[in-house]
């Protein structure tokens, strides 16, 4: 009686994952290629996360300088005239809403 279970291969013929059998010989890629595509595909990955990094930090930077900037001076026109300050703070539309982070202060040309 014959049973309808594929076989198994002969113990010589199984794949070890090393090469693909359907690339004739000489489109096989070795080990060594294959670490070496993995080890260039990781250093694109770390070069474009850098990139994305340092953009991001050059914004932060610039963002943390501006509402540096509005805090001194806001600060500098408190001491010199807290009566105006006082007053400015009344309007919801003024640079203390960059203050106190309800605004982007790089989109200070709205004020």
């Amino acid at each position: 009686m014959e049973s309808s279970a594929p076989t198994s291969p002969p113990v010589g013929d199984i794949n070890t994952g090393m090469a693909s059998p359907q690339l004739p010989p000489a489109k096989r890629k070795t080990i060594r290629a294959q670490d070496e595509e993995r080890h260039q595909q990781k250093d694109v990955i770390a070069d474009t996360t850098l990139t994305i990094i340092e953009i991001n930090v050059d914004k932060t930077m610039a963002r943390t300088n501006i509402s540096v900037s509005l805090q001194r001076c806001w600060l500098e026109a408190q001491d010199r005239h807290p009566r105006a300050v006082a007053s400015s703070l009344e309007d919801e539309h003024s640079s203390s809403m960059v203050l106190r982070g309800n605004a982007d202060p790089l989109d200070v040309e709205q004020f």
